[in-house]
């Protein structure tokens, strides 16, 4: 008796006292018992079950407008309802289309009525800086596979009136020096090693849709580059309310099953940006970053050192040893000089940048035995010989 709900309520004269209901059902229940010419229309708050019947239907006098979470309901039968399907024109693309309607009655008085515009959006969203991309293709994707359908529900129903002549999804993997995805919290800094193994985060920069603006965005993380075994797609802004609240950042925590803590090894984070869309499903843009954030909490390897010489005429120390990391490389060598195995009282650590050969400066003490240590760092850990 009524059509579908509308976004807003109707402001226009009331048939009645506002009153409050479970559901817009018994609202609309409550119109039902009025006389068409009456109630013709209600609004209804979806929060406090408000309830208002309106004496006047939307129309060149009466307008709807945005207030919290109200809906328009209007009575079917009061005014003319007619439907049209214009399916075969070719419409441009960031163009704006309006229905007129030449509408007479019969005394033959006339008058035009419009709809709102309606913005034509056929691309998919920008990103940020991308540079030496490993790949950039443009897809024709099902709709459903790019809205994280279990987190978000609600975006499901904007994959009504699909196209399938338009590619809906534009796939990137990023390059070194690429300004649109980062590993952690630090904006526009790439994290690259961690030891915290029960969470992942991430930052992005750039997204943007200049023509229908963005819808949200979905994160997802995995163990190879686009990849979401270790996470599958959410939403990170679900619990704001306004795109002014957005943070793009994202802290995935708790790791689902069987990945509540993070083994050792190399994560890589993709994001995904939705447009607005509200008809023909939303034209995504996903960015696969390629830099991966090594998650890191066993010490590094030493394994040996050897080819150990001194040349008396030069002071200089030469040695080579056996040590690496292999989730998160080594970043310094430190060196110290004893006269047993457990001290440096020839010379006290110090450190140099990584390298497998040491080269080292230096006057020993005569007849006494020295013994060489090496301890290699990680970017967390260190362990020695």
């Amino acid at each position: 008796m009524f059509t579908s709900p509308r976004t807003g309520k109707l402001v226009g004269p009331k048939a009645g006292k506002d009153s409050y209901h479970h559901s817009s059902g018994d609202c609309a229940r409550a119109c039902v018992e009025l006389p068409p010419t009456k109630c013709m229309s209600f609004n209804f708050d979806s929060t406090d079950g408000a309830c208002e019947l309106v004496e006047a239907i939307e129309g060149y006098h009466f307008k709807r407008s945005r207030s919290g979470y109200f809906s328009h309901y209007e009575r079917l039968g009061v005014g003319k309802t007619k439907q049209f399907n214009f399916d075969q024109i070719q419409l441009q693309h960031n163009t704006i289309y309006f229905v007129n309607f030449l509408v007479r009655n019969y005394l033959g008085y006339t008058s035009i009525i419009n709809t709102q515009g309606v913005l034509v959006d056929l691309t998919t969203p920008t990103t940020g800086d991308i540079r030496n991309s490993g790949k950039d293709i443009l897809l024709r994707v099902d709709c459903l596979s790019i809205i994280p359908e279990v987190h978000r529900p609600d975006w499901v129903l904007r994959c009504d009136g699909t196209n399938s002549n338009i590619k809906n999804h534009r796939l990137i993997v990023d390059g070194p020096g690429s300004k649109a995805v980062f590993n952690g919290l630090e904006p526009k800094t790439d994290l690259l090693y961690t030891r915290h193994n029960t969470y992942i985060s991430a930052n992005w920069d750039g997204f943007l849709d200049r023509e229908s603006g963005l819808l949200g965005y979905a994160v997802f993380v995995g163990k190879s580059v686009c990849d979401d075994l270790i996470h599958p797609h959410y939403d990170p802004h679900k619990h704001l309310f306004e795109v002014s609240q957005w943070t793009h950042t994202a802290t995935i925590y708790p790791i689902p099953a069987p990945y509540q803590t993070l083994p050792d090894a190399r994560y890589y984070i993709s994001v995904r940006a939705l447009n607005n869309v509200e008809y023909g499903g939303p034209l995504a843009t996903t960015v696969c970053h390629s830099t991966p954030i090594s998650v890191d909490n066993s010490p590094p390897l030493a394994l040996e050192i050897y080819d150990i010489s001194y040349n008396e005429i030069t002071s200089t120390i030469r040695a080579k040893h056996n040590s690496s990391d292999p989730h998160s490389g080594l970043e310094f060598n430190d060196i110290c000089l004893g006269r047993s195995k457990r001290d440096c009282v020839e010379m006290k650590w110090i450190r140099l940048s990584f390298d497998s050969n040491i080269t080292l400066v230096r006057i020993l003490t005569d007849g006494v035995p020295i013994w060489l240590k090496i301890r290699v760092i990680n970017y967390d850990i260190s362990v020695f010989w």
